[in-house]
């Protein structure tokens, strides 16, 4: 069978490569594939795996020196084709020999030229992009395994704790699987948000199983499994969570919030006495939560007394749980009564 060669046309307008790419078509995908599975090379062509619908590009010194441009002026797109950076970096062949020249250095400049715009890391996409096939398509950290430090102390230099914590984590074998498989849940759980339906995100917990263990108390960019779970006003879910070792006692890093406070502050849309019984279960994991402030300063109880202050839950459950929790806190030891 032929290969058909096609002109790369984003490519071509924006001076980044000329010539003919490699098509693989389902019938012939076996062709790019060697004995052992891996990757034959395939000098003057570029890579196509036509049933992802991505072509694969080499890391070059030209490519490497267009992106490192972009970075430093901050553009979203490069060339005069306007091809998006965020696509074109996906794009790139961790399995060419280059790719172990540059890589690394590529994630040094996303690191250093990253600027917050709303709260938000410019370039963390386009990091996690590199790190996972820095991570799980090279052998660069297995041969190399302190390779990040200095992206982390570039990081932690400028500031950038999300991407720091996110480069300590991937620099650590297990700390990378783990925010992974936090990743997923977090993609279900956003899912289900938008759907207003919490089951899936519910299977998804049974179905995961004793693993879910490993990173129920583990944040992703400054939030908690629990927090998240405890805007779904499903008891249920808090409950599986509970189960499996979730903490309501840690807060956000983001928010400095405890799930009560996102329990009460969303839990007014939900039915009252499913209401009452779902915060007052999370109110019972971690009673002081009820006086801690995140980071607007409010407190569970503050959010409660706006919401629910004429209500049975306020009234009988919270205030009652307040006021005996902080007996207990101002009550003396009998050790400061014997010195009195």
């Amino acid at each position: 069978m032929r290969l058909r060669a096609h002109r790369f046309e984003d490519e071509e307008k924006s001076g980044l490569q000329e010539g003919t790419v490699k098509v693989i078509t389902r019938e012939n995908h076996s062709l790019k594939h060697g004995q052992n599975g891996g990757y034959r090379q395939e000098s003057a062509f570029t890579r196509v795996g036509n049933f992802l619908g991505v072509t694969l590009r080499t890391l070059d010194e030209r490519r490497y020196k267009t992106l490192l441009d972009a970075l430093k002026e901050g553009k979203t797109e490069i060339g005069d084709g306007k091809v998006n950076i965020t696509y074109y970096m996906s794009t790139l062949d961790p399995h060419s020999p280059s790719f172990k020249n540059y890589g690394l250095n590529l994630l040094m400049a996303c690191v250093i030229n990253n600027v917050k715009i709303n709260n938000k890391n410019s370039n963390l996409e386009l990091i996690e992009i590199l790190l996972k096939k820095i991570v799980e398509e090279t052998t660069i950290l297995s041969n190399t395994p302190e390779a990040l430090s200095k992206h982390v102390e570039a990081a932690n230099e400028k500031k950038f704790i999300a991407i720091s914590a996110l480069l300590r984590r991937v620099s650590n074998q297990k700390e990378y699987d783990i925010t992974k498989n936090l990743g997923q849940f977090f993609r279900v759980a956003r899912s289900c948000q938008r759907e207003d339906n919490w089951d899936e995100f519910f299977d998804s917990i049974y179905e995961a199983g004793e693993s879910i263990k490993d990173c129920v108390n583990e944040q992703l960019n400054g939030e908690a499994l629990t927090e998240v779970a405890a805007q779904s006003g499903r008891l249920d879910i808090v409950m599986a969570l509970v189960d499996f070792g979730a903490l309501c006692s840690v807060p956000s890093s983001k928010t400095n919030s405890y799930p009560l406070h996102s329990a009460v502050k969303t839990s007014s849309k939900f039915n009252f006495w499913s209401t009452c019984n779902f915060i007052e279960y999370v109110c019972n994991q971690y009673p002081k939560a009820l006086i801690k402030k995140d980071n607007t300063g409010q407190t569970p109880l503050d959010y409660a007394s706006e919401l629910f202050k004429d209500s049975e839950l306020y009234a009988n459950i919270l205030l009652p749980k307040k006021n005996n929790m902080e007996g207990i806190i101002n009550k003396p030891s009998s050790q400061s009564r014997g010195r009195g």
